[in-house]
C-alpha cells in the first residue's frame, strides 16, 4: 500500500487536499498584494487598489471635489489588515503539515509522526513508483559587467546541489565585486571577491516573500597557473609545460599519439601562459587526453597526474578554454568529462552524467571560448571491517579527460 497521492474524482488524494489549501493561500497572497494568479488579477491586490483609489480620492477632475484629507490614513488600515492574516497562515501551514503527517502514517506508521519523517516516507514511496512533482524551469543567466572592470574572469555558477538534485533558486541578481586587485597588495589572478544577492524577506507569510536570499559571502579567483594551489587542482592546467616533444607535463594521452594527433603550440596562447595544447582532428581519431587524480605528478611523458582528490558529494567547476584553427568545422564535439579507471563517466548522485560538452560546428569564429563545467563525485560506501552501510558503492579514482570527437 502507498499514499495515495492524487485522486481526480474524490480530490482525497495527498496533494489534492495540500493542493486546495496552498492554492488558497496564492490567492489571498495576491489579494494582500503578490503575484497574482488564475483567480486574482493583479489589480485586485489591496496594495495596488490603495493606489487606484488614491488617485481617485485626490483628484478634484472634472469638476468633483477632491477628498484626498478624507482618504488619509487608509494605507495604514490596509497595513494593518494584511498584518492580521499572519495567524491564518500560520494556522494553515500547520494544517498543510498534519494532512501529510497523518495521511502518510495512516498508511505507514511513523517512528515519529513529524514532517521530516513524513516526507521521507513520501518521497522513498514516490522514487519507488517513479512518480514525481514538476520542477519549474530554472537557469542561470548570462553575466553582465557593470560599467568598465579590467579582466575578463569567467563566472560558472551551478542549480544542482552537491548530490546532482535540482535546487529552487531564488530569481534575484548576484553581485560580484572584485574588493582588491594586485595593485593594491591582492595576488595576480587569485583577486579576492565578495558575491551578495538582494534582500531576503524572512516572513514566508508576507506577500513580498520570498524577494532575494540575502547572501553575502567571500571568494576568490581562481589561478589556473598554479599546480594543485590557488584553489586550482590540476597540474600544469593550462597545458604550459611540455619536458617532452608535444606531450603535456601530467596529462596522459587515451586516444590519440603525439606529434600526430597532439602537438605543442606557442601560438595562439589563452591568457599569461605561452604554451597550448593544440588537438589535430583527421576526421577519424577520437582525439582524448586525461589528468588522473590522487596521482604523484611526473614530468615523465604519459605519466604523472595531480595528487589532489575529489571528495563525494562536492560540487567542482571549472572551465576550459578553446580556440579553433578555422570557424565552423562541419563536425566536431569538444567534451570535458570525469571519467573513471575504465575510462567510462562517472554519474553523479543523482545519476547525471559528469560531463559538458559543446558542438564545433555552431562556433562561427576563431575566438576564445569557455566551455563551462560542473563536476559532483557521487557518494560512496567502500567496504569496511565491522562497519555497516546500506549502499555499497564503489569509490573509483577519477580522471578529468578532454576529448574531440566526430559529430
Amino acid at each position: 500500500m502507498t499514499v495515495l497521492l492524487h485522486d481526480a474524482t474524490n480530490h482525497t488524494g495527498l496533494f489534492d487536499r495540500a493542493g486546495v489549501l496552498w492554492g488558497g493561500l496564492a490567492d489571498l497572497l495576491a489579494t494582500r498584494g503578490g503575484t497574482a494568479t488564475a483567480r486574482v488579477l493583479s489589480g485586485a491586490s489591496w496594495p495596488a487598489r490603495f493606489l487606484t483609489a488614491d488617485s481617485y480620492f485626490s483628484s478634484s477632475a472634472g469638476g468633483s471635489v477632491n477628498l484626498g484629507a478624507t482618504f488619509d490614513g487608509y494605507n495604514a488600515a490596509v497595513t494593518a489588515w494584511s498584518s492580521t492574516l499572519a495567524s491564518f497562515f500560520s494556522q494553515t501551514s500547520t494544517l498543510v503539515q498534519n494532512t501529510f503527517i497523518n495521511q502518510v502514517n495512516a498508511d505507514t506508521p511513523l517512528f515519529a509522526k513529524t514532517s521530516a519523517a513524513a516526507l521521507a516516507v513520501l518521497i522513498a514511496q514516490m522514487k519507488a513508483a517513479s512518480a514525481s512533482i514538476n520542477l519549474p524551469t530554472v537557469s542561470i543567466g548570462a553575466a553582465a559587467n557593470s560599467g568598465s572592470p579590467n579582466g575578463n574572469p569567467t563566472v560558472v555558477g551551478s542549480i544542482n546541489d552537491r548530490f546532482g538534485n535540482t535546487l529552487l533558486p531564488f530569481a534575484e541578481t548576484l553581485t560580484l565585486t572584485c574588493t582588491n586587485d594586485s595593485q593594491a597588495g591582492a595576488t595576480l589572478n587569485q583577486e579576492p571577491l565578495t558575491v551578495t544577492g538582494q534582500a531576503a524577506v524572512t516572513d514566508t507569510t508576507s506577500y513580498l516573500w520570498p524577494a532575494g536570499s540575502g547572501a553575502a559571502f567571500a571568494l576568490s579567483c581562481v589561478d589556473p597557473s598554479q599546480n594543485n594551489s590557488a584553489n586550482n587542482l590540476t597540474y600544469n592546467g593550462t597545458f604550459n609545460t611540455f619536458t617532452n616533444t608535444d606531450y603535456p607535463d601530467n596529462w596522459v594521452y587515451l586516444v590519440g599519439v603525439a606529434t600526430t594527433n597532439f602537438a605543442k603550440a606557442t601560438s595562439p596562447v589563452y591568457g599569461l601562459t605561452t604554451n597550448s595544447l593544440k588537438m589535430i582532428g583527421d576526421g577519424a581519431t577520437l582525439n582524448s587526453v586525461c589528468q588522473p587524480f590522487a596521482k604523484t605528478p611526473s614530468t615523465t611523458a604519459g605519466a604523472g597526474g595531480t595528487n589532489a582528490t575529489l571528495k563525494p558529494s562536492t560540487v567542482y567547476q571549472g572551465n576550459l578554454y578553446f580556440q579553433l584553427s578555422g570557424a565552423s568545422p562541419t563536425a566536431g564535439v569538444l567534451e570535458v568529462s570525469l571519467i573513471d579507471g575504465s575510462n567510462a563517466i562517472i554519474n553523479d548522485g543523482a545519476g547525471t552524467a559528469n560531463s559538458a560538452n559543446t558542438n564545433l560546428h555552431l562556433i562561427a569564429d576563431t575566438n576564445w571560448h569557455a566551455l563551462s563545467f560542473t563536476f559532483r563525485r557521487r557518494p560512496c560506501c567502500p567496504a569496511r571491517k565491522n562497519s555497516a552501510c546500506a549502499f555499497r558503492r564503489p569509490c573509483p579514482t577519477p580522471s578529468v579527460a578532454t576529448s574531440l570527437r566526430s559529430d
